[in-house]
């Protein structure tokens, strides 16, 4: 919020001081850079704060997926940016579901975060992070699938276990 009120104030100061077209088309690119960069760092920082309070039990809220899949979004985004990941989501995103929205998007992040390291150690022409969505009577399904190497057989048996990790201490 201040850093938005002083680029308005900024931009109030800038209309009454004489420039050429060309570099008042630029100081209007890079106020637009800065608004867009407050905005998304905002809206993380909301995303995160969901992530951060403390869940309280097993306690449930009503919710959609739209909801869940966009914080994660949000958290994800630069990441899968930077690695030039392509992102994408089919499949109806407003479906109703009843859950503990930290903890399931917890679990999303996690796998978000393992689809890029897998498609990190197995570089692609198309490297790809694909989120669907379905609704099956009352439940929803979704599957995440990357273009990144498969979950070798003997980590499969494991994965479920307490506390396992193929991730390096430290």
């Amino acid at each position: 919020a201040i850093s938005l009120g002083n680029q308005e104030q900024l931009e109030r100061l800038l209309i009454n001081i004489p420039m050429s077209e060309a570099h008042r088309e630029k100081v209007d690119r890079f106020l637009l850079r800065i608004r867009t960069s407050t905005e998304r760092i905002s809206k993380i920082v909301r995303s995160l704060k969901t992530f951060s309070r403390k869940s309280e039990g097993e306690q449930k809220e009503k919710t959609n997926v739209e909801s869940v899949i966009n914080d994660v979004r949000d958290i994800s985004s630069e990441r899968i940016r930077s690695e030039g990941i392509r992102f994408e989501i089919t499949g109806p995103e407003n479906l109703p579901i009843e859950c503990n929205k930290v903890q399931i998007s917890q679990i999303f992040i996690n796998l978000i975060n393992n689809a890029i390291d897998a498609i990190k150690s197995n570089p692609h022409e198309d490297p790809f992070i694909k989120i669907s969505i379905e609704s099956e009577g009352n439940d929803v399904k979704i599957n995440i699938v990357n273009s990144g190497n498969l979950i070798p057989t003997e980590v499969r048996q494991k994965i479920f276990q307490p506390f396992f990790t193929t991730k390096e201490v430290g």
